[in-house]
């Protein structure tokens, strides 16, 4: 019965969210194709200064993505190839709602290559910083993410538009979660603690602090803290539509977390591979196309 609430929680959810205009993402101006090609659009206006800071993040998130392809093919460490992944995700995000608001897009194909002489200059110093060593690496990426912070936080502050601001706080909360994947990357390579290299530190030490598990309105679940054998992580599940009776999730993106027993909220048993919440049980459902599945065990409300 539990299972049937929840898969007509879920069905309803969707329902709500069907009402939302879909506009296809066409690559235009001098930049390249999004891995996605819709974005489901709110509606509103745009101000001059959000055009603007729309066009630079879709650059910046670029330029996340490009240090983070340069670096990891430097010093071959999974963090940035992980982190990378969803960088992509990132600026294709931009794109799309650039160009649903019909906003040309400036940000130029070739890595390492900018149209905002900014972010080219601050892309050669993290480069030149970042080949140093694997350490200074890893605190190239972790000021990476300081950055986008501090400048996702200023554009949700100056708008008003509902898409910008529903972006925005989604791009925030993954530069959280990148931040502490950097972090915890840099305190297992050297035993220290990490220092704020933008933000006040005080806001750093929460950001690396606990966090709750959170399930949005269409059912994507965000595991801040994930213990699988002695690995801390964190993941993201999304639910997948299907014709079965089944409720599925699918782990999108995954990384590691600062390690704190106390900040635990969820388990990944090493045998079977079973994810244990405080809202549901998950059994892990094998596939052949190298992703990993689960299906509702047990819910919780």
């Amino acid at each position: 019965m539990k299972r049937l609430l929840l898969t007509s929680a879920i069905a309803a959810t969707l329902a709500l969210n069907a009402v939302n205009l879909p506009v296809a993402a066409q690559g235009n101006g001098q930049g390249f194709n999004a891995g996605h090609n819709t974005v489901q659009i709110i509606g509103g206006t745009l101000t001059d200064q959000d055009k603007t800071e729309l066009q630079f993040l879709r650059e910046e998130e670029k330029l996340a993505r490009d240090v983070y392809l340069t670096l990891g093919g430097i010093w071959n460490a999974v963090v940035f190839q992980n982190i990378a992944t969803s960088e992509q995700r990132h600026t294709d995000t931009a794109l799309q709602l650039l160009n649903a608001y019909q906003i040309p897009d400036l940000a130029l194909a070739d890595i390492g290559k900018f149209y905002n002489t900014t972010l080219q200059d601050l892309y050669n110093t993290l480069i030149t910083r970042g080949q140093q060593s694997l350490t200074e690496s890893l605190l190239v990426g972790a000021l990476v993410e300081e950055v986008d912070i501090n400048d996702l936080q200023k554009m949700l502050n100056a708008t008003k538009n509902p898409d910008l601001i529903k972006r925005y706080s989604q791009l925030l909360q993954a530069s959280y979660r990148h931040l502490n994947s950097f972090t915890y990357a840099w305190k297992a390579q050297t035993g220290q603690t990490y220092q704020a290299q933008v933000l006040p530190q005080v806001e750093v030490d929460r950001i690396l602090g606990c966090a709750p598990l959170t399930v949005d309105a269409n059912f994507q679940i965000h595991i801040p803290s994930l213990k699988y054998a002695n690995m801390d992580l964190w993941a993201n599940l999304s639910y997948l539509p299907n014709t079965a009776n089944e409720v599925v999730f699918q782990v999108m993106d995954y990384g590691a977390s600062i390690s704190n027993d106390t900040c635990t909220v969820a388990t990944l048993s090493p045998l079977d591979l079973s994810l244990k919440t405080p809202i549901a049980t998950f059994k892990h459902r094998p596939s052949s196309d190298g992703k990993l599945y689960f299906v509702l065990d047990n819910y919780t409300p």
